[in-house]
């Protein structure tokens, strides 16, 4: 059994026990197979998509506010929900935005991006199709320590 159909049949497993919220990823590289177990278990009325409480994550190279909503749609096209119900900022640390998810240099480190993220978190005031848009307040309390030293 491939990997992509061992999270499917996961995901499918998790359901039928009652797990209602399933934590995602742009990153993970495995919202089609999550995407199609939800509908699966919708289809096989198990659940209905309201009864899912579904958590994605922007990627650092979408921290852009411009680039919210295409991290937003790219992920709900590989679902193919209509919403998520909270998107989270994954990681404090933005990179240089581009087909690359992890972007380095000819050094081999990482190419960072400066972003101001309050301005990415107020994009959670559109019209998106998001409930909640977060940031992980340990990721906060990190990034002002390490600011302020």
């Amino acid at each position: 059994m491939s990997q992509k159909s061992k999270c499917e049949e996961a995901v499918k497993t998790a359901i039928e026990v009652g797990f209602r919220h399933i934590d995602g990823a742009y990153i993970y590289d495995n919202e089609d197979q999550v995407g199609r177990a939800v509908r699966q278990k919708i289809a096989d009325g198990t659940i209905k998509r309201e009864d899912i409480f579904y958590t994605g994550k922007l990627w650092s190279t979408f921290h852009r506010p411009e680039l919210v909503r295409k991290c937003l749609e790219e992920s709900l096209k590989k679902l193919q929900f209509d919403y998520m119900d909270l998107f989270i900022i994954h990681s404090p640390y933005s990179m240089k935005p581009g087909p690359e998810l992890i972007p380095r240099g000819e050094n081999g480190k990482y190419i960072p991006d400066v972003v101001d993220l309050r301005k990415t978190w107020e994009v959670g005031d559109s019209p998106y199709k998001i409930r909640t848009l977060s940031i992980n307040i340990v990721s906060i309390c990190f990034c002002k320590t390490e600011n302020d030293s």
